[in-house]
């Protein structure tokens, strides 16, 4: 419950803060977002990239940065992570 309620009010987070500024291979849409350290990949049923807002990277780090959270993407790890995290706040 406590995973599914804080995974629950990140969504809400990021979904009241965000601007979209792109999309990665006509698949992920790239948005940026208040309230977020770091660049991530959100998302259950439609992931997509999250940048902070006042995220200050050249556009090759940025880049870089969208080619890493792809990668996350096409492996699946937005699903194994909601998994995985699942059992380890179960078991611990």
């Amino acid at each position: 419950g406590v995973f599914l309620r804080s995974n629950l009010r990140f969504c809400c987070c990021l979904k009241n803060s965000r601007k979209r500024v792109g999309q990665v291979k006509k698949r992920l849409d790239v948005y940026e977002a208040a309230g977020i350290g770091s660049p991530c990949l959100f998302g259950l049923f439609k992931p997509s990239v999250y940048f902070p807002k006042d995220c200050k990277l050249s556009k090759e780090q940025r880049e870089f940065v969208l080619a890493h959270e792809y990668t996350h993407y096409r492996h699946g790890d937005d699903v194994c992570a909601l998994f995985f995290t699942g059992i380890i706040r179960w078991c611990g």
